[in-house]
């Protein structure tokens, strides 16, 4: 569990006391009951990433190992507890409410989510049936946007080693009787190259520039909070081969309003919102000793929308609440690819994509008595995918060699979970819970083959939704200072759906079986030196095993791909006197494999992370950062030819920060 702050008398906080509200509802009642842990915004100052910064909860990470700083951005996906991690993600992150998955593929682009706009994180481990429905499989991510006084302002600027540059800034104004809030962020690295061994003339660096701007308007509306939001992104990456690119871009909206509960009323939230994407990429096929390199697929446009609606009333005393909501999220989008190159020039066009919505209704209650805290939740979900298409032709002649019209298809899937908690007194706890949770397959998923390298993965068309159930049991104490926790799980995910390897150059995306979890937790944090040293460390196993039945027996007893066992973390924030406070954060990760045959280990890897910060004036700070102080070789890919790709390497930057 991540440490709270306490910033000195004289020593102005970076998030000072927030008098504007939120159009989001408080949290509920029932989220005691569950595994929780809040990542606050001394967390979030530590790290210069937010994905970086979440991966202080073990079992936390993006699909590979690599950050956002280099990781492809259809590999961004979130997942939690290490269950079976996926490139679209079995964790859902949304931002107040709307969630941040990519229309078309499921991914995160963690480059539009500046952790200066970030005010926490709240993490949920296991299913959320309840309030948070489709892709919360392992767990949910709630991020809050800050919230600020008018006039309020604050902005960062750092450079350092491998060319790295970043620039962000947030900051309120008032507008009539409203606020309007703002946030910009833009980033430049020129990378390094991921190949050490084996590395040849075609390797490049993995470099990168990212830009975001937000706007959000926010005021008292018919006795709620209303809030409308716009954002834009764009991304732009080399994949550490010449030539080779990676770019994503994208605008959001969001309307959203929210009345909190009194003890005599009713309160509720409506949002709406609406997704724009866009994604593009060229992949080559390296030669022996990757000598060169040749354009395998010129993936050029990928058009996406994405539109959601989610509703609740919740009603709320001392003792009990309720709540009643709806969710609704459709998406489609589909690739535009050249492909089947010869002599460098494309000789065939693909159009692959589809529609798809899910949409549900949920109710969910609250009641204490005494000690006890007794929660419970059940929900329906519908689910369709319709007009998936394969079209593939020969551009000499515009010939089909491929025209494939997909049958429509869906289902409901009923879920729910069940939480208990006892306060046992002196601030120990006891809780217990039973869960169930699904993700329908995405887009990408269904309908789009790609080939990275090498390696070519084709799409499935009759992939059927991943369901989750789950249970586990928890004790922990809280206590002034800090806190301990530790839990155990079992989870069960059924139909998970998983690169299966068909031959060294071929993977087919299916749903096998099943994938059994077991596991432990334990996180603990404390306040000492009078609140001027914050510590906190966790850990966290997980044995997960496929079960691939009579479809593909081979995997039987195989670790899904990219799962490691062990995750352990341990950090300081230590204010040495007024002026100075150091932090370091220390991650380790066992072993893992990159595939699902567990052929290809990653070895273990262990990363600290440091910075100092010395305050200049009431309004300025200068700081000193070091990622991957150590320099260690992480390894985050194994390529078809056995040459291994690395994240970054040690990064010492050194910058200013502002506020107001």
């Amino acid at each position: 569990m991540l440490p709270p702050a306490a910033p000195p008398p004289d020593q102005p906080a970076v998030v000072q006391t927030v008098t504007v509200q939120a159009a989001r509802l408080a949290p509920a009642m029932s989220e005691k009951a569950f595994s929780v842990i809040q990542v606050n915004r001394v967390a979030l100052d530590d790290q210069p990433r937010l994905d970086q910064a979440l991966e202080q909860v073990p079992g936390l990470s993006l699909f590979r190992r690599s950050s956002s700083l280099s990781a492809n951005p259809t590999v961004e996906g979130m997942s939690l507890r290490a269950v079976a991690p996926s490139a679209a993600g079995r964790a859902l992150v949304t931002l107040d409410g709307v969630p941040q998955g990519d229309p078309f593929g499921g991914w995160v682009i963690w480059s539009n989510l500046p952790s200066e706009a970030i005010e926490s994180a709240q993490v949920v481990r296991g299913a959320g049936a309840g309030p948070y429905g489709a892709g919360a499989l392992t767990g949910t991510v709630a991020l809050r946007e800050r919230q600020l006084n008018p006039g309020d302002w604050a902005a960062d600027i750092s450079g350092g080693e491998i060319g790295y540059g970043r620039a962000a800034g947030v900051g309120d104004i008032g507008v009539g009787g409203g606020n309007l809030f703002v946030s910009a962020s833009g980033e430049h690295s020129d990378g390094w190259y991921p190949v050490d061994a084996g590395r040849g003339a075609a390797d490049r660096k993995v470099n990168l520039d990212d830009r975001q701007a937000t706007a959000r308007f926010t005021d008292d509306i018919a006795g709620g909070v209303f809030a409308a939001r716009v954002s834009a992104y764009g991304q732009d990456q080399g994949t550490g081969v010449v030539n080779g690119f990676a770019r994503a871009s994208g605008t959001s909206e969001s309307l959203s309003w929210a009345m909190q509960p009194t003890a005599s009323s009713l309160g509720g939230e409506l949002q709406v919102w609406a997704k724009q994407t866009q994604f593009s990429q060229l992949s080559l096929s390296e030669a022996v000793g990757h000598a060169t390199a040749t354009p395998a697929d010129l993936q050029y446009a990928t058009p996406s929308d994405g539109l959601g609606v989610n509703g609740a009333v919740r009603r709320a005393t001392q003792n009990w609440s309720w709540e009643l909501g709806f969710d609704g999220r459709s998406a489609e989008g589909e690739t535009h690819e050249l492909f089947s190159f010869v002599a460098g020039s494309p000789t065939k066009h693909r159009v692959a994509g589809g529609r798809d919505l899910v949409a549900g209704v949920y109710a969910e209650g609250s009641v204490t008595s005494g000690a006890w805290l007794l929660t419970g939740g059940v929900r329906v979900d519908g689910w369709r995918d319709w007009d998936g298409h394969l079209l593939e032709t020969v551009l000499a002649t515009g010939v089909p060699t491929t025209n494939n019209r997909y049958a429509n298809k869906g289902g409901e899937v009923p879920t729910a979970r069940v939480g208990l908690k006892r306060d046992l007194g002196d601030g120990y706890y006891a809780r217990a819970d039973a869960y169930a949770g699904f993700r329908a397959p995405s887009l990408n998923e269904l309908y789009r083959p790609f080939r990275v390298g090498n390696l070519t993965t084709n799409a499935n068309a009759e992939l059927q939704p991943e369901k989750l159930y789950g249970a586990e049991a928890g004790v922990g104490r809280d206590f002034k200072h800090g806190g301990v926790d530790a839990d155990v799980f079992v989870n069960q995910l059924l139909d998970p759906i998983i690169n299966v390897t068909i031959n060294p150059t071929t993977q087919m995306r299916e749903n096998v079986p099943a994938i059994d979890a077991v596991g432990v937790e334990i996180q603990a944090h404390e306040r000492v030196l009078d609140d001027r040293l914050n510590l906190h460390a966790a850990l966290s196993a997980t044995d997960a095993r496929v079960h691939g039945g009579s479809i593909d027996p081979f995997l039987t007893g195989n670790r899904p791909a990219q799962a490691p066992i062990w995750t352990a973390t341990a950090g300081a924030d230590w204010r040495v006197i007024d002026r100075l406070t150091l932090s370091a954060d220390v991650r380790y990760e066992s072993l893992r494999f990159d595939d699902d045959l567990n052929a290809n280990p990653l070895n273990a890897a262990t990363t600290v992370d440091a910075r100092a910060t010395w305050r200049l004036t009431g309004q300025a700070d200068l700081f000193i950062d070091g990622q991957n102080l150590t320099g260690a070789k992480v390894a985050t890919a194994v390529n078809t030819d056995k040459t291994v790709g690395y994240g970054p390497p040690r990064i010492i930057s050194i910058g200013v920060s502002f506020r107001r």
